[in-house]
């Protein structure tokens, strides 16, 4: 992947000085599940799906790193910072363990000192946030991942629907119109095409969706905040996740849109990919995401948080029940 190589000569270097950070490998799947089971907080960051979605690029098996001393585990990249490209940021994603939060505040600490990079903690709770901040980090706000999104895809809270009554207010007019209207826009698309799901060729045509979805998003007037590698992962190294679902949306036969789930540990459903071509045929997110409330097998979908506002708003009407608001801070 591009302008990863510095990222990665900095990483080796990180991982000579501190003997608990090591590459990820497949091995470290159940390591991860036990710790995941040991939360007492959902939040969609509690999967390995969600974990190594975004370090497609970093290390020898393209899973990134992780610290980890026998009592404390967190995901860990370095990355240059979108409008940035020659500023390298180092990232702990979902922290987890007794004393994991002191421990990221000295090895960041010494990190900045040594190799001159500044830190970012992501997918970490309120009360998380709360005690970095009073260990000497700070607000987002004050260094923001992006100028316009502070959070990455935390700008907007995670947002947690009921299946069932999701379901219900597909057919309710009364109660709310504009999930009504959605679920008909699908349902149109149903009706004057040949729609058809298969989770057969997800490598190849999974991937020829993502890659065209961002060919695409080229055209389009907003910012352009993740790159087709985030998905990486999740279509080509996830051998062996038995909670992840992957489907391709085949429409008149062609690969149109391509989504994946994940169940965690605590039984809630994540919505990790929606990504449709959607220049093709309008309100194809709809059936889509119709599609995966449809075929959740547990009580709760996480649809996740959301880079932008109109994100945000697209979630909205699907009537979430629980708001989850996550947060990041920064040493920098």
């Amino acid at each position: 992947m591009e302008k990863l190589e510095k990222a990665n000569e900095l990483l080796l270097q990180i991982v000579k000085r501190y003997p608990n950070i090591s590459p990820v490998s497949l091995d470290d799947y159940d390591l991860f599940q036990s710790f995941f089971a040991k939360e007492k907080q959902h939040t969609y960051g509690n999967t390995w799906t969600y974990v190594t979605q975004g370090v497609y690029g970093l290390g020898p098996n393209n899973l990134g790193y992780k610290y980890y001393d026998g009592e404390n585990l967190s995901m860990l990249a370095t990355y240059p910072k979108i409008l940035e490209p020659e500023t390298i940021m180092f990232y702990w994603s979902r922290p987890m363990g007794e004393t994991v939060l002191e421990k990221i505040v000295d090895i960041s600490g010494d990190i900045k000192k040594k190799y001159n990079l500044s830190t970012y903690v992501k997918k970490i709770f309120p009360e998380q946030a709360d005690k970095l901040k009073r260990l000497g980090l700070k607000d987002i706000s004050t260094y923001p991942w992006y100028p316009s999104v502070h959070s990455e895809d935390d700008t907007f809270p995670e947002l947690i629907i009921d299946v069932k009554n999701t379901i219900s207010l597909f057919d309710n007019a009364s109660r709310r119109r504009n999930i009504r209207h959605s679920y008909l826009r699908a349902q149109k698309i149903v009706s004057e095409n040949h729609v058809s799901v298969s989770d057969k060729n997800i490598k190849e045509d999974g991937w020829k969706v993502i890659e065209q979805f961002f060919i695409e998003k080229e055209t389009y007037k907003k910012e352009i905040l993740s790159t087709k590698y985030d998905y990486h992962n999740m279509i080509f190294n996830n051998v062996g996740n038995q909670n992840l679902v992957r489907n391709v949306v085949y429409i008149n036969s062609v690969p149109m849109a391509f989504y994946a789930t994940d169940i965690s540990v605590d039984g809630y459903t994540n919505a990790y990919a929606n990504i449709v071509l959607r220049g093709k045929i309008p309100y194809l997110s709809d059936l889509v995401l119709t599609q995966m409330i449809t075929n959740t097998n547990t009580k709760f979908l996480n649809m996740g948080g959301s880079e932008d506002e109109s994100i945000h708003r697209f979630k909205l009407k699907y009537v979430p029940v629980q708001v989850n608001q996550m947060y990041w801070v920064t040493n920098n």
